[in-house]
């Protein structure tokens, strides 16, 4: 049986106390290894996973553990097996181990000696990697950036520890192609291009941040360096980020404005609908746009919150965009007058001294347009089953135009049709339960009528649905169709 007794002198001198990670552990022996002692020991509560693998030229062992020098050992078994670690005083330093791959320095060898049965002596190592205790981010926002506008960077810095760490300090690598604005908190210092905090403490499990703001002077992609010095290691950890940088005047809210329907026709709806769309990585606010609307309109809705009108002109104000989002107003008008109309937009886009226009045409057609409309009513209602029931359709022209070819369509409820009459036009009888008829031209404000006789001879709620059409475009489509509902009782 070996037994783990004590550490044998390091041959560096490690800061005090380091977190490390255990890679693997192997023996100069063939015969394995029993380690003994309960699992009472602790660093700061953070538990080490031995993960197994080769170690040339030496196998790994059945089973892992750890020790305390001269102290007791801890009993472990299974390739997992899981323990936390203190280091002999005499060496110099103190460590605990960290779950997890291994760190961002250069593994250190950590000898220690192994002892067993009578005569038998050998020495082995645990291989670990050092790991600092503080992590660290930097972002920037917004990105992308224009030359001259404000960048802001934000360190955070974050504990790992289930106690507080002192002595942080950083150094932040300003690119070379910004000018510094703010952001010098206390215990920061700028020099060169370079930004360096020290003597910082961070609570356990806690964060702490800093924020710097530059403005660009260079079109490009910059580079913001950070050289993070851990108190737990020999060298510092270096994050960077990046940033794209567009020419000044470079909008970060691309708008567009489209019509429909285009042709239209005098008195017909015109919708213009304006699109707002971030083009940064980040929510963008205080964007701002005044619609000037065609002369020759008539405004009809879509005032949405923060939007106003006044003398012809729609201005929406306080639009905050999502990063990569879109926001999307519609604006509803009627054309006035034959010819082409023009809708202008001015975007006040918060990184641009100046508005952006945006414009759209339509084509306005003389007044064709012919609103024709369809009722249906029925009498008695509600009928006794075998009785005569009357459907009476009238059709109306609203205009502005007269209607060509008024067609209407009517699908009657199963009964013994008598009679039908119509007004004027022709009808035809296309199936037991359809009859279309032909009204012809109906002016502006005239109305047509179709009058259906017949004989209820189903039980229970029967509907009379007609549908009417014309040769001219209808901006009003809503009304083209209409039903009737009639209850038939038995007798």
């Amino acid at each position: 049986m070996n037994t783990i007794s004590r550490v044998a002198q390091h041959s560096r001198h490690l800061r005090n106390p380091l977190v490390l990670t255990v890679l693997c552990l192997f023996l100069l022996g063939t015969d394995g290894c029993t380690l003994i002692g309960p699992l009472t020991l602790g660093c700061n509560d953070i538990p080490i996973t031995v993960t197994p693998g080769t170690c040339t030229p030496f196998p790994v062992p059945e089973c892992f553990g750890a020790f305390t020098g001269e102290g007791p050992v801890i009993e472990a078994s299974g390739a997992n097996a899981q323990f936390t670690v203190i280091g002999d005083e005499n060496l110099g330093f103190q460590f605990c181990a960290a779950e997890g791959s291994p760190g961002t320095s250069e593994p250190e060898r950590v000898p220690y000696l192994v002892t067993g049965g009578p005569g038998r002596f050998g020495r082995g190592e645990f291989l670990v990697t050092v790991e600092g205790l503080v992590d660290a981010t930097v972002s920037d926002s917004p990105d992308p950036v224009n030359v001259g506008s404000e960048l802001t960077y934000t360190i955070t810095l974050t504990n790992r520890r289930q106690s507080s760490v002192s002595s942080v300090r950083f150094t932040n690598r300003l690119p070379g192609d910004v000018t510094f604005v703010s952001g010098l908190a206390g215990g920061c210092s700028l020099r060169a291009g370079e930004i360096t905090c020290g003597d910082i403490m961070i609570a356990a499990g806690a964060s702490a941040t800093y924020q710097f703001v530059v403005r660009p002077t260079t079109p490009g992609t910059i580079v913001n360096e950070l050289l993070l010095f851990d108190p737990f290691l020999s060298s510092p950890i270096a994050v960077t980020n990046t940033t794209t940088v567009n020419p000044a005047n470079t909008p970060i809210v691309d708008a567009t404005v489209s019509d429909s329907p285009d042709p239209v026709s005098v008195g017909s709806e015109l919708t213009y609908t304006i699109t707002l769309t971030n083009r940064r990585q980040s929510s963008v606010s205080l964007v701002e746009f005044i619609n000037r609307l065609p002369g020759d309109v008539t405004f009809v809705s879509g005032l949405a919150g923060g939007c106003i009108m006044q003398n012809g002109e729609i201005r929406c104000s306080d639009i905050t965009i999502a990063a990569s989002g879109s926001v999307t107003y519609q604006f509803v008008v009627r054309p006035t007058t034959p010819g082409t109309i023009t809708n202008e937009l001015f975007l006040f886009d918060p990184v641009l001294a100046s508005p952006v226009t945006v414009t759209n045409t339509t084509t306005v057609n003389p007044a064709n347009n012919a609103d024709v409309a369809v009722t249906v009513t029925d009498n008695p209602d509600p009928v006794t089953r075998g009785a005569t029931v009357t459907y009476t359709i009238i059709v109306t022209n609203n205009g502005p135009a007269a209607a060509t070819g008024v067609r209407l369509t009517d699908v009657v409820p199963p009964s013994e049709i008598f009679t039908v009459v119509v007004s004027q036009g022709t009808f035809t009888r296309t199936s037991p339960t359809q009859i279309i008829c032909d009204f012809g031209t109906l002016a502006s404000g005239a109305s047509a009528t179709m009058t259906v006789r017949g004989s209820a001879i189903t039980t229970g709620t029967n509907i009379n649905t007609a549908t009417v059409t014309a040769n001219e475009p209808d901006p009003n489509t809503a009304n083209n169709t209409a039903s009737e509902s009639t209850t038939v009782n038995p007798p």
